[in-house]
């Protein structure tokens, strides 16, 4: 009887855990999704000093998420938003404007990759 209790401790543990866990990462990719599209706001509206500053904030951020969000999501994929974050940022201070607005659509395709994939439903528990 010890055993079960044990284990179904254990077990309620790890789904509140995963629930948390997804709660966490929605959390993050809300909040880079609104900066990013701010920058394309601000890209199209040609403000070049305001797309740099939230660039590097957004920067600052991002290393620090990708850090905590190692612990849930595969590698790679925060690994894509790092270069093409940084990408972002050096295509502002070259005021270019296709670029620019090309990496910040792949930083929103990955945000919502991430979304997808980290979404609780019967496909990503299988």
């Amino acid at each position: 009887m010890k055993n079960v209790v044990i284990a179904f401790i254990l077990f309620a543990a790890m789904i509140f855990t995963c629930f948390l866990s997804v709660k966490y990462l929605n959390k993050i990719s809300y909040i880079m999704y609104s900066s990013n599209n701010s920058i394309k706001n601000y890209v199209n509206d040609d403000n070049w000093k305001a797309a740099n500053d939230l660039s590097a904030k957004i920067s600052n951020d991002w290393h620090i998420y990708s850090n905590n969000c190692s612990l849930f999501i595969n590698h790679t994929l925060i690994d894509d938003i790092s270069i093409e974050e940084h990408k972002l940022q050096e295509y502002i201070k070259c005021q270019n404007k296709d670029e620019a607005l090309a990496s910040a659509q792949s930083i929103e395709f990955l945000i919502e990759r991430i979304r997808k994939l980290e979404k609780i439903n019967i496909q990503n528990v299988f």
